[in-house]
């Protein structure tokens, strides 16, 4: 497992798209993609008060994918967050 440090957050997306099949496409093409997403807090820096297992909102292109040991991580800054989703209100 990843630790993070320095405001960082190791996140599991929760709405990840499938791949799609391999196509050309023109060199112009932009993907049309969510500004936001949802993700799962895995694992948080040490004086984060973000919970392993909350859902979070997040600026979406802030999220970046990390390979290590056969292992894909996915982090993101603490302060790309600008929500999380409290089932007790």
């Amino acid at each position: 497992m990843l630790k993070p440090v320095n405001k960082h957050l190791v996140v599991r997306p929760t709405n990840k798209k499938q791949e799609a099949p391999l196509v050309f496409v023109p060199d112009d093409y932009k993907e049309d993609t969510d500004r936001y997403v949802f993700v799962d807090l895995i694992c948080a820096h040490d004086e984060s008060d973000l919970l392993p297992g909350q859902k979070l909102l997040i600026h979406a292109h802030l999220m970046d994918e990390v390979s290590c040991d056969g292992e894909v991580f996915h982090i993101i800054p603490e302060n790309s967050v600008i929500g999380f989703v409290d089932s007790n209100l």
